[in-house]
């Protein structure tokens, strides 16, 4: 991030994004991100540089790899240089798409994912091992040991290899912790169906906890699993809250903040909107939007309004969420499941930085929360669209972000960016880079279903831990415009 951009402010005051860029601070003012950060992708897809230093270089042609005389994996289109000590992982995400890693890896936290080789013994301390995209396989031609805190997620979408997850062993495999199994695209295993998602030479121990509609077997040189579909699946992290900052004009160029609720039929979200404006200015923001006005539509075509927060029903509001200025807004409602939209203006037609904010009251709701969006202008320097959003629960949530702009155009929405970049910053000091999204994910993107539908729009697809994510959208080469920026729960 460029040096000179001012905070993300959160419900309670403390920044998401400090002015220096690089920081990001916790409500008590901790640092969780420094300057010198951690994992960077860059934007042409190629280079992967560790916390160490290490750089892993995406190279042509293809790549199989066999032990003791049977195929662990191959590699579609791609093979890699990687750093010959190997390294270790405490935080983030490390995709293997495409790439070999040689020499032992170690996870102690963060998230191991994509399809990929791992020339070397791999140790799970700590997080979570999630093969593919889905699916996808983890080779490793070395030993594996998991420890009592790591976590191996499998995902299952059909009784054919290609369709499930797997963790692929060469050598001999340590078991202990978590194993959790998920079917996925809407596959209902027969109560007979069986697959292999585990495969070793040899195994000692085994897990300590297994997902409840699980039923698996340890064989000599294997795991053999099946899924009872009459029990509920492990719950996956998801998507609690939205805060994004940027320019809010007049018209058409008001900031506005989408969001859809899934569930049952009867259940519902509690949430808490808040428009925040003068406050900001505390924290160093110049610009300010003076008297914020907020409105939620429903999906069923009723608005709801609040100027000043004091003006509304105050006791709804939890405490620690008033705004610390009286002329700031919140709205609070219990919403059914559908789409809506909050508008944050000024309320006598003022211009200037603001902040919309959507938080879920109510995270053990059978209602989620699927996906959250802003739109608005995109300017340059210290007014870019800074989007905050929290993934919460205990599990990893698959997310796609997108960053539009030329989409916008064809539903008439005038001014619209012509190209975007996007980077997403995550609370250890991890920034994966995009500009352009067929230049870095295209296939696992294409997988989604939903990608932009313009090659100069930019998308990151991550397997995201709990915790506090910052997605950054700008114009390239610094143009301005009417941008959106998505985050998509994908399980």
């Amino acid at each position: 991030m460029a040096s000179g951009l001012p905070g993300l402010i959160s419900h309670d005051g403390g920044s998401l994004i400090s002015h220096d860029g690089g920081s990001l601070i916790s409500h008590d003012g901790g640092s969780l991100i420094s300057h010198d950060g951690g994992s960077i992708i860059s934007e042409h897809g190629a280079g992967l540089v560790s916390a160490g230093g290490g750089n892993i270089v995406s190279q042509g042609g293809g790549n199989t790899l066999s032990q003791g005389g049977r195929n662990i994996a191959q590699l579609p289109n791609g093979s890699a240089a990687a750093p010959t000590g190997g390294f270790t992982q405490t935080a983030g995400e490390t995709n293997l798409n495409l790439i070999q890693i040689t020499g032992p890896v170690t996870i102690n936290g963060g998230v191991l994912s994509g399809t990929g080789i791992i020339a070397g013994d791999l140790t799970l301390n700590g997080g979570f091992i999630s093969p593919g995209h889905s699916a996808g396989i983890v080779a490793v031609t070395g030993n594996y040991t998991q420890s009592m805190q790591g976590t191996l997620i499998v995902e299952n979408g059909g009784p054919n290899q290609n369709q499930f997850d797997q963790l692929q062993v060469g050598g001999a495999a340590s078991l202990d912790g978590n194993l959790e199994i998920r079917t996925i695209n809407g596959y209902q295993p027969a109560t007979a169906d069986t697959f292999s998602p585990l495969g070793y030479s040899s195994v000692t121990g085994s897990f300590a906890a297994i997902s409840s509609n699980a039923q698996v077997t340890l064989n000599p040189t294997g795991l053999v699993s099946s899924v009872d579909i009459t029990k509920s699946q492990p719950t996956t992290g998801q998507p609690l809250n939205i805060a994004t900052r940027m320019s809010v004009l007049s018209g058409d160029n008001a900031l506005i903040a989408g969001f859809i609720v899934t569930g049952p039929s009867g259940s519902t979200k509690k949430v808490l909107i808040r428009g925040i404006g003068p406050s900001l200015a505390n924290f160093g923001v110049s610009g300010t939007l003076s008297d914020p006005l907020l409105e939620l539509h429903k999906s069923d075509g009723s608005v709801v309004t609040n100027d000043n927060w004091q003006q509304g029903d105050t006791s709804q509001i939890p405490s620690g969420f008033a705004p610390s200025d009286p002329r700031e807004s919140v709205v609070v409602a219990t919403l059914t499941p559908g789409n809506y939209s909050a508008v944050l203006k000024g309320a006598h037609g003022e211009t200037g930085i603001g902040l919309a904010e959507v938080y879920d009251l109510d995270s053990a709701s059978a209602a989620q929360l699927a996906n959250i969006s802003t739109r608005g202008f995109v300017n340059t320097g210290d007014n870019v669209m800074i989007g905050g959003f929290i993934v919460g629960g205990t599990e990893p949530a698959k997310v796609l972000v997108r960053a539009i702009g030329p989409s916008l155009i064809p539903f008439g929405v005038q001014g619209a960016l012509t190209a975007t970049t996007l980077e997403l910053h995550d609370a250890n000091g991890a920034v994966i880079s995009n500009e352009g999204w067929r230049n870095t994910q295209e296939a696992d993107i294409i997988a989604t279903t939903i990608p932009p539908g313009n090659d100069n729009e930019a998308a990151i697809l991550a397997t995201l831990v709990p915790g506090n994510y910052t997605a950054v959208v700008r114009g390239r080469n610094n143009t301005t415009g009417i941008g959106l920026v998505e985050a998509y729960n994908l399980q």
